[in-house]
């Protein structure tokens, strides 16, 4: 199962996302293979206004985990985040239309 997370910014996150970058991609790293696709959003005047992660996991509590583990969710860099089931069905990223496809 995939869980999307959907991060809003605090307002000084900035300042969090610049100390902890380093710390947050090694982090990425060492979880890559759980991750289905992760990045900031980007804020139409410029930095960042949140982060989407889709985490690939056996359970939401094991995807919770994984997300914990990430240093931005160690502080308090976002003001809110949920945390929602996700079935990718159509798309390019899934290989068009799953419906369609035969067994």
């Amino acid at each position: 199962m995939i869980y999307c997370f959907v991060c809003k910014d605090a307002p000084h996150a900035a300042e969090i996302r610049k100390r902890e970058l380093e710390r947050h991609l090694a982090h990425i790293k060492e979880v890559v293979d759980h991750i289905r696709v992760a990045g900031p959003v980007p804020a139409e005047s410029g930095g960042y206004q949140g982060s989407i992660i889709m985490i690939e996991a056996d359970s939401g509590e094991q995807a919770q985990a994984l997300f914990d583990q990430d240093p931005y969710a160690q502080t308090d860099m976002w003001e809110s985040v949920e945390m929602f089931p996700f079935s990718a069905v159509a798309g390019t990223w899934v290989g068009g239309i799953a419906w369609d496809k035969k067994s």
